[in-house]
């Protein structure tokens, strides 16, 4: 009798927490217009073939699209986040947009700050003006590679202390 109880306060509170997070989904609702894309979703089942172009993309090409994908689902995602306003988010979606967005919210002296770790002159494939990418991470050591498809990789390893700065350069 007391697992049945049990049993049934734990699919009550599983509703609850589902309706609320229905709720707050149907609150934060918008409908982006893809700013031209090719990065849409399509719904596929698992027996469909690749189609002959597909079949032969090439491994470039493939990290070149994951990329935009990913390029894309971040923008959405910033401004998704942006248009909320910081009462608004709990403490794991400020996490969130602090980590990934560059957005200081609220951020308390015993949070771990992140740091700005600059990479100039990366070039992407088919790119002939070099570019800068701003990466912030926490403090520690990494490994950072730049490749570009006709040269070999070079890879510097950088300490990164608690606010500090650093700007790489990779002469590919």
């Amino acid at each position: 009798m007391a697992g049945r109880c049990w049993l049934e306060a734990s699919l009550d509170r599983s509703s609850k927490l589902g309706l609320e997070v229905l709720q707050k989904a149907k609150r934060r609702s918008k409908t982006w217009r893809s700013g031209g894309s090719s990065c849409t979703r399509r719904d596929t089942s698992h027996a469909e073939v690749l189609d002959h172009s597909a079949a032969h993309m090439t491994l470039d090409n493939a990290f070149a699209k994951i990329v935009e994908c990913m390029s894309e689902t971040s923008h959405q995602c910033k401004r998704f986040y942006s248009s909320a306003s910081a009462a608004e988010l709990h403490q794991q979606e400020q996490t969130h947009v602090c980590r990934f967005h560059s957005k200081r919210l609220l951020q308390t002296s015993s949070q771990i700050q992140t740091t700005a770790l600059t990479s100039k002159r990366v070039y992407s494939t088919g790119l002939s003006e070099p570019e800068d990418f701003l990466i912030e991470v926490s403090p520690g050591t990494y490994a950072v590679t730049a490749a570009m498809q006709d040269a070999g990789p070079q890879t510097r390893v950088v300490h990164i202390d608690a606010g500090e700065s650093m700007r790489l350069t990779f002469d590919l």
